[in-house]
């Protein structure tokens, strides 16, 4: 299968996130509405959908980009939470504005829970319109941009050190597998060779490369051949192994002279 973008990655784990929390939303509101009697969300029905939408956007991109910074799900989730609280109990929800060191109050203003409770407040209780909360949105809006910018940053940064990663494993192995079957004193490189080796392997050896799949692997990522490392797959005869990779080299060697003459 292809690999998909990165942006499609993104935009589908943030959709997910989305719906989610759609979902939940839509049921609180309609407990809302028949059971508390609250008709205040439905009079700026427009504006408080606008503000509900950008400020979720906000904080789910912010969940990505915690989960694309750190690499354990324990680590993730006591930040998240740290995050989290700390913008809770700045934003005067918990505590008054006014009870805060006087250096805070100027800050506080920027915190992302503050604009949105405050827009949301506003659109929902006074009714206010697109042009008088638009510094707010537009605010809310720069959070979004930059998140996501270092969402892209950071998932790029991560695809690189899993494939350095991998490509180093790959190496690892791959200089393994060829230290199993070594021709006078040099690896054997050919499926000819491998035969030779295999001819002189002694019997516990022979066994050992066959239980634990060395042989599979090095005709599959050393020989690049996946077609013979299936044929041998569940082989444990070393005649019938051999065999098998006689009959394939002859073929190989047949179709080639065809070739030449």
């Amino acid at each position: 299968t292809t690999p998909n973008k990165d942006r499609i990655f993104i935009l589908a784990t943030f959709l997910t996130s989305f719906f989610i929390l759609v979902m939940q939303l839509f049921f609180i509101i309609l407990l809302s509405k028949y059971y508390f009697n609250i008709e205040d969300i439905f009079n700026n029905l427009a504006m408080f959908s606008l503000n509900l939408i950008l400020v979720m956007s906000f904080f789910i991109l912010v969940g990505m980009f915690i989960g694309y910074l750190f690499d354990t799900e324990e680590i993730v989730t006591m930040v998240s939470f740290s995050i989290g609280a700390l913008l809770l109990f700045t934003s005067g929800l918990i505590f008054p504005v006014e009870s805060m060191p006087t250096y805070l109050i100027d800050k506080i203003k920027f915190n992302p829970a503050v604009i949105g409770t405050k827009m949301i407040r506003e659109t929902m209780l006074f009714k206010f319109d697109f042009v008088s909360i638009k510094p707010n949105l537009f605010l809310i809006s720069a959070y979004m941009a930059g998140v996501l910018v270092l969402i892209f940053i950071f998932n790029r940064i991560n695809k690189y050190k899993f494939l350095h990663k991998k490509s180093g494993k790959t190496q690892i192995k791959k200089q393994f597998l060829m230290e199993q079957f070594i021709i006078e004193k040099r690896y054997a490189q050919s499926l000819d060779e491998l035969i030779y080796v295999l001819k002189n392997l002694p019997e516990d050896l022979f066994k050992k490369v066959v239980a634990e799949k060395i042989l599979k692997d090095w005709l599959k990522i050393i020989l690049k051949n996946k077609y013979l490392a299936f044929k041998i797959f569940n082989k444990s005869e070393k005649t019938e192994i051999i065999e098998i990779l006689e009959e394939y080299s002859l073929k190989k060697r047949n179709v080639k002279n065809k070739k030449t003459n």
